[in-house]
């Protein structure tokens, strides 16, 4: 049966307050900063994948190479294996900063080390490609929390300040096989809403795909599944 991950009909939980996003934008760079730093948390594959290989990657760019970054867990990251021939793949051009096993804390203290700060040496960036948050989804009946939602923010505010000319595209959350659809489907209408309220950011729904024929576990997708995200995103971006 075919899925897509966001229901009109879904309720919602409570998403940051309009106040806190305000906030957030007229937060001096030091403030989000200081807020990035508290709401960060370590993890050893995130601090030796950003030592080890994404810094690495953007030192020996030259400044005028990357045009598409992709950021988040290992949705993304696994662009460089399962599809890497594909169009959004191990290309030149592309910056893929994806992290298997990342939640949005863990992505927040990749930015602390100083991810975007070095990134933000690359020029040319069009498009920054974002998906994030699977893994904060861990408790069946639990979406995201109203703590995660001002996390995913942060993370948002500090891509838009770093790359003020690019398109920030957030794309959903796709199903997985151990939590319950509705918490993907009202996470990502809490996450479409902050999206809405961020100047410069764009939502992009899922494709539609099958948790039987198009994942290879309980979270990743197979090959099938890639070809399948890498034509939705080609063709609604027009990368």
């Amino acid at each position: 049966m075919p899925l897509s991950t966001a229901s009109s009909l879904a309720a919602t939980t409570k998403p940051p307050k309009t106040n806190s996003l305000l906030l957030l934008l007229q937060m001096s760079d030091i403030e989000l900063n200081n807020q990035i730093k508290d709401n960060s948390k370590w993890k050893k594959r995130s601090e030796e994948t950003t030592l080890d290989v994404h810094f690495p990657e953007l030192d020996n760019a030259s400044l005028e190479t990357t045009n598409l970054v992709l950021i988040g867990s290992s949705m993304l990251e696994r662009f460089k294996t399962t599809g890497h021939d594909l169009n959004l793949g191990s290309k030149p051009g592309i910056f893929n900063a994806g992290v298997g096993g990342d939640t949005i804390p863990n992505v927040l203290y990749r930015i602390n080390l100083g991810l975007l700060r070095k990134a933000k040496t690359q020029e040319k960036v069009g498009i920054v490609i974002v998906n994030i948050g699977s893994n904060d989804l861990k408790k069946p009946g639990r979406s995201l929390t109203e703590a995660q939602l001002y996390q995913f923010a942060l993370h948002l505010e500090a891509l838009r300040r770093t790359f003020p000319r690019a398109r920030i595209v957030v794309t959903a959350l796709f199903y997985k096989k151990d939590v319950h659809l509705s918490d993907v489907d009202r996470s990502n209408e809490d996450l479409q809403n902050i999206v809405s309220r961020l100047p410069g950011v764009e939502w992009l729904a899922a494709p539609e795909v099958d948790l039987d024929n198009h994942y290879e576990d309980h979270v990743h997708l197979n090959r099938a599944g890639y070809e399948i995200w890498d034509k939705w995103l080609v063709e609604k971006l027009e990368i």
